[in-house]
């Protein structure tokens, strides 16, 4: 069987820190990290990179920025076939795929559903691993809450929301608890005054219904429980194999998840 992280997120989420910090927690499991972003390409982190830059794009097709990097996921995307036959069929490990961060792609593009389904059409158990910023709670509360929402009512698959660079909650002058954010209580004591915040909180109230996971590569217990978390969703961690191959149970402690985060 094979498993597969699809990682998304806006730009600063830190998703090729979380595809690196991946790819040591997990290496006994030959992790095989496949590099969607045209806008980082030239690193050595990766397993396969995707040929086209967006500045090389840019030039030949006289488009901005987003355009090309939606012009070359779509491309890609065509070809996934080819690509899969290529680099993935005989690869009966763990996919990482590491996407762009330009929200437009994940909100009017097609090529990440046809990516999903393709896999999935192949067998392969996908999850969504969706990174925001923790800063962002702080400046953009509801806009962060509902790009999330949009993001998970495109897919089709298990999908976690994740809080990523937690490490920085002390630093940060934040308004309000981290676990009330993970868990959206925040909402119940908002009182936004602009209409539009008014309205997008009773909407978010009313049918979002994740919570969001925390990361602090600081704190072991956070990535072992959100690792934790993939592994249900995918679900590896119901397989023998996983009985026989993962021993990171032990090592967690729920309860003391938030305790680092306390002022």
């Amino acid at each position: 069987m094979v498993y597969c992280e699809i990682v998304i997120g806006p730009p600063g989420s830190g998703k090729s820190t979380y595809v690196q910090q991946k790819a040591l927690d997990i290496k006994h499991r030959s992790p095989f990290l496949i590099n969607l972003d045209p806008g980082n390409i030239h690193t050595g982190l990766y397993d396969y990179n995707i040929s086209t830059t967006t500045k090389e794009y840019q030039i030949k097709n006289q488009k901005g920025p987003n355009g090309s990097t939606k012009d070359i996921l779509h491309d890609f995307v065509m070809d996934i076939e080819d690509f899969y036959y290529t680099h993935l069929e005989s690869n009966e490990d763990y996919l990482i795929f590491d996407l762009p961060g330009q929200v437009e792609f994940f909100i009017a593009g097609g090529s990440l559903s046809t990516l999903v389904n393709f896999l999935t059409k192949k067998d392969i158990n996908v999850v969504i691993v969706n990174l925001i910023d923790l800063v962002f709670f702080n400046t953009a509360l509801i806009s962060s809450y509902l790009f999330t929402y949009i993001s998970i009512y495109r897919m089709e698959v298990p999908f976690l929301c994740v809080i990523s660079k937690c490490d920085k909650y002390l630093d940060y002058d934040m308004n309000y608890s981290l676990e009330d954010i993970s868990n959206l209580t925040v909402l119940d004591v908002l009182n936004p005054e602009k209409k539009f915040e008014k309205i997008a909180t009773e909407f978010l109230k009313d049918y979002f219904v994740y919570n969001f996971q925390i990361l602090n590569y600081n704190d072991k217990n956070s990535k072992l429980i959100l690792q934790l978390n993939i592994d249900k969703c995918s679900g590896y961690c119901f397989t023998d194999e996983f009985d026989t191959n993962e021993s990171y149970l032990k090592d967690i402690d729920s309860d003391k998840l938030f305790e680092p985060y306390n002022k």
